[in-house]
């Protein structure tokens, strides 16, 4: 009973994990591709977002 608990965990974070990846690449891509002006505020807080999301994914 518990290895089938632990198995749904690992199952659960790795679908987390590719979650996570799919969203810091759609943002990286998002700051690398720029349509119109943008402030610096909003690529300080893309950039952060960028750089914090990957290690997310391997804690």
């Amino acid at each position: 009973m518990k290895a089938q608990h632990i198995k749904a965990k690992i199952e659960d974070y790795s679908r987390f994990i590719y979650v996570l990846l799919a969203v810091s690449t759609f943002l990286y891509i998002g700051v690398m591709i720029g349509q119109g002006e943008k402030s610096d505020m909003q690529l300080g807080i893309m950039e952060a977002i960028v750089i914090l999301l990957p290690p997310l994914l391997f804690i």
